[in-house]
């Protein structure tokens, strides 16, 4: 049992009391503010946050030998709004001689396990670029000791970044355990294979039931019963109880250097409280007991520092498809995963990754529209995107997006989510209508607008414009869907036509509900660039209309639904029986279910389901419905949960040119105690194993390897889940656009997705005390690939990319096609896409100025920040993607003209592989050996990656004309 191994380690400690060299202990204060939880940001900065950082300045101010390290960029951010003159320069003062250090930096301390890996990134780049504007300082060690469970492609993103190490906290109460009893709470993490560069040192916080509070009974602002403060009475007395814990805590690491934690949430309001106490531990301890121990007050880089000279034989090394997922508060029972929160609060989920791809969307179209135009006037975008940036920051905090937070604060963030995303609209089209239009264009000329409405008018009176934008960096041709002023599908006729005025192939849709029919037509958009489309009701009969959708019910006979590439095999009920790819003949039965697993008193973090099989949603009575047409064909039909009132309703769609079929689900809120699943039952013989993402980024195999204990089972995924057959040959790929739990068995994978609770069990640390009764009604969308595995491998990432990234529309109206190409130039292609290869693909491109606080910062317009990163790993491509591949950077940008290319760390402010601390790899049997893929070095302009690397550049764009 742990608690006995940690009694037996705390003997041997008592009688390894020898004199030899002292134990360093470095104590690091510390509060941890979260960005909303029990309450919101603003009332945890009112309540706490502004009465934490002026009593940290005043004790530090008093005393010399403290120190301080400060986490949360966002909170330090709102607090120098309100500081005073004189705390602004003590502040200065203290942070520039080291006596305040930044640790981790970012916005908040996010999320590892649903987050996205581009969201994660760029919240970590808009805390340091504030702690940059403002104190020149960029923190050395990330600080990850709250998140529910590690990620592998966050600690690759750590390595990218430029960080020295990471402190990690929420490991698994079993794994936490093995680490300490091996003495390997400190290694090195290979993320990636054969490449040193995503290699970062980690350091686990040792004590399993503590988490990163202060030692046991020594939290001076905590239950003073249990936490007596020190008196003349009791000072040698808590100082040799102190020890006691230092040393059991000291035989689990290797070296002489112990981290200490000394704070905890919200703490340090009274400063003086927690130092004053401590103090006087510290000098007692440091004069009576010198020759064992060495304690101080210490940052981070301190500890890290001292631990790099000292690393004695070094340090073993994680393998590279290893992270720390399911995390676990207890010892293993069926009390201990935390896998619930992974599908927590959907909406929210879905609505925070919605406005991340629009926040990439309008990102990216504002660099081109300053290039080409740069002497309009985009002040309005350019603040609508650093408002966003904020907000997708907030999202990413571990109680944010993982649904953990009050109903109230969750209300909150949902409001912070909804105006972000309607100001992005706004903002989009502001920036498409300067990218497009044109100098001689009259200023009466109607603008581009957000609203859809402006095109259905148009479409009336003359053409209805719709200008896309493919925020992708390759060329793709997909399916596009405007509204159109008819209310009846037999009486709708409308055309659709390009840019020449040539007809495009389209197909209305009937309406929705009480809304008006809508056209759906094939775009064919370049990488990162626009083109414009035109829809005008026509006569009937008129060459060249959309073809109106055919709609038929079920006939009691089996039927197949396709497109060119995907054929779903329909029993006479209109159930899937089996799916085919056309193209590789590849085939599996399928069915698709929704089911309800009953709760065992879960809560917002804990997924515990009942021992009876879930229950599923059985058929209305109401009849499917088959929708057929050259662009869109589909199949709808009707379910609903066992005593609730609505019904849900399913679409499993085709649409012409896609390598996949579509699953669109909307959903009233779960009856109470009850956690929804889609269930993919196949014949693929993928026994225990499957794979899926991590954070969008890494692929990493899973295993069903814990039939007592089904919650242990479910993994978090961001993007994806595949199964494969034992010989590889056939692979399932099931793709979505917001996180969900995931697992698989048998040819069967299980995608959690919405959860309903009326219990609070309370379950220790869980602390939410409020039961997760979520009412929302959930819509979204998934696709799903069947293929060869090698095939899946190609395809899976560009299908979820169109789910996640679909064309951004903005609107006009005109008398014609020729008199709005009179003012606008209908396409406009600023990016050589056809420039990348061997799996570049651009992830992040926004005006630099939009990382920056305006009150601090004034960032020329013309400045850039730009991330690649190649989107395979070197096996799952085919064939192999090549050890490096190559691109000129300043050649990207076929409009304007790129220069003063730099490579930058992930948060655009370290060079790009400078110094940082080295580490040493342990030499022995045990230890797996990692070779280097071959070297092969920048030559600028033309840098080079390695798969699953990502480069970070900033560079000056200026217009060509």
């Amino acid at each position: 049992r742990p608690d006995q191994v940690f009694m037996l380690l705390a003997c041997l400690a008592l009688l390894a009391c020898v004199a030899a060299a002292p134990l360093n202990i470095y104590l690091i204060p510390h509060s941890h503010c979260d960005a909303g939880w029990l309450k919101t940001f603003e009332g945890y900065y009112e309540a706490e946050v502004a009465k934490i950082l002026p009593s940290i300045i005043d004790s530090l101010w008093q005393d010399p030998s403290l120190v301080f390290n400060w986490a949360e960029t966002g909170y330090l951010r709102r607090w120098w709004q309100d500081a005073s003159d004189t705390q602004k320069q003590q502040f200065h003062t203290l942070v520039s001689t080291g006596r305040i250090v930044f640790i981790g930096g970012g916005w908040v301390q996010n999320d590892e396990s649903v987050t996205a890996r581009s969201a994660m990134l760029e919240q970590v780049a808009l805390g340091h670029a504030w702690l940059q504007d403002v104190f020149n300082k960029t923190p050395r060690i990330a600080w990850q000791i709250d998140p529910f469970g590690h990620s592998n492609s966050h600690a690759l993103a750590v390595a990218e970044a430029g960080y020295d190490a990471i402190v990690l906290d929420r490991v698994g109460w079993n794994v936490k355990t093995h680490l300490g009893e091996t003495h390997h709470l400190e290694f090195i993490w290979q993320t990636q294979p054969n490449q040193l560069s995503s290699r970062v040192f980690a350091h686990v916080l040792d004590v399993p039931l503590a988490l990163y509070e202060s030692p046991v009974t020594y939290d001076y602002e905590s239950i003073p019963e249990f936490n007596p403060p020190i008196t003349a009475s009791n000072l040698h007395l808590r100082a040799v109880e102190l020890m006691d814990q230092l040393r059991l805590r000291t035989l689990l690491f290797k070296r002489p250097h112990l981290l200490v934690p000394f704070g905890m949430d919200f703490r340090y309001q009274h400063a003086s409280w927690e130092f004053g106490n401590m103090s006087l531990l510290v000098d007692v301890i440091n004069k009576n007991y010198s020759s064992e121990f060495n304690i101080t007050f210490a940052t981070l880089e301190q500890y890290f520092d001292a631990l790099n000279a000292d690393q004695g034989d070094g340090f073993p090394v994680l393998a590279a498809d290893t992270d720390f997922h399911p995390y676990s508060w207890t010892p293993d029972n069926e009390n201990s995963w935390w896998t619930g929160f992974y599908f927590s609060r959907p909406c929210l989920k879905v609505l925070a990754r919605r406005g991340d791809s629009l926040l990439h969307a309008v990102s990216s179209a504002s660099v081109f529209a300053h290039a080409l135009s740069p002497a309009s006037n985009l002040t309005t975008a350019m603040q609508a995107l650093w408002e966003a940036r904020q907000t997708s920051a907030f999202m990413t905090h571990h109680d944010a997006i993982t649904g953990t937070a009050k109903a109230f604060v969750v209300d909150w963030y949902t409001g912070l989510l909804n105006v972000s995303i309607a100001a992005l609209h706004d903002a989009f089209a502001l920036v498409s209508d300067a990218a497009l239009r044109q100098p001689s264009a009259s200023p009466a000329t109607a603008h581009l607008s957000a609203d859809p409405a402006v095109a259905v008018e148009g479409a009336v009176s003359g053409v209805g414009v719709i200008t896309l934008y493919n925020s992708l960096s390759y060329t793709r041709v997909s399916i596009s869907f405007a509204p159109t002023p008819c209310t009846t599908l037999s009486a709708c006729s409308v055309i659709v036509r390009d840019a020449s005025g040539a007809p495009v192939p389209a197909q209305v849709l009937p309406p929705r509900g009480s809304g008006n029919c809508t056209v759906a037509f094939i775009a064919d958009l370049d990488g990162l660039a626009w083109s414009t489309y035109f829809i005008s009701v026509v006569p009937q009969g008129t060459t060249g209309a959309a073809v109106l959708s055919t709609l038929t019910s079920c006939s009691g006979q089996p039927y197949i639904l396709k497109n060119s590439n995907t054929a779903l095999i329909l029993d006479g009920a209109c159930n899937i029986i089996a799916v085919k790819n056309l193209l590789s003949g590849v085939a599996s039965t399928l069915s698709l279910n929704i089911q309800a697993f009953d709760s065992e008193n879960d809560n917002a973090y804990i997924f515990r389901p009942r021992d009876t099989p879930p229950t599923p949603f059985p058929r209305t009575g109401q009849s499917a419905t088959i929708l057929t047409g050259p662009v869109v064909s589909s199949l709808t039909y009707a379910l609903q949960q066992h005593a609730a009132t609505e019904t849900t309703n399913i679409t499993v769609e085709l649409r012409q040119g896609e390598s996949a079929f579509r699953l669109h689900i909307q959903t009233p809120a779960p009856v109470p105690q009850t956690e929804l699943s889609l269930q993919l039952a196949s014949n693929l013989t993928s026994g225990i194993d499957f794979e899926t993402d991590d954070n969008g980024m890494i692929l990493l195999p899973r295993q069903h390897a814990h039939a007592s204990q089904f919650a242990r089972n479910v993994f978090p995924a961001t993007e994806q889940l595949t199964l494969r057959d034992a010989d590889g040959q056939r692979a399932l790929a099931v793709l979505f656009a917001a996180p969900k739990g995931t697992t698989a068995l048998n040819g069967t994978g299980y995608l959690f997705f919405h959860r309903r609770l009326l219990n609070n069990p309370g379950l220790p640390p869980c602390g939410l005390p409020e039961a997760l009764n979520d009412t929302c009604p959930l819509s979204e969308s998934y696709a799903v690939v069947i293929d060869t595995g090698a095939a899946v491998n190609k395809t899976r990432r560009a299908v979820q990319a169109e789910l996640e990234h679909p064309f951004v529309q903005a609107y006009s109206a005109a008398a014609s096609i020729q008199q709005w190409t009179a003012s606008y130039h209908p396409t406009e292609t600023p990016f050589a896409g056809d420039r990348l290869h061997d799996g570049i693909e651009v992830g992040t491109l926004g005006p630099a100025a939009t990382f920056h606080d305006p009150a601090q910062s004034d960032v020329p317009d013309t400045g850039v920040y730009l991330i690649l990163h190649r989107s395979q790993q070197a096996d799952e491509a085919v064939p192999p993607l090549s050890p490096i591949a190559t691109v000129d950077v300043s050649s990207l940008f076929s409009a304007a003209a790129a220069s003063d290319v730099t490579p930058r760390d992930l948060s655009f402010v370290r060079e790009y592989n400078a110094p940082r601390l080295a580490w040493r790899e342990v030499l022995d049997s045990s230890s797996d050996t990692i070779e280097s893929a071959p070297a092969r070095e920048d030559l600028p302009p033309v840098y080079v990656l390695a798969p699953m690397q990502s480069r970070a550049f900033t560079l000056t764009l200026k217009s060509k004309q």
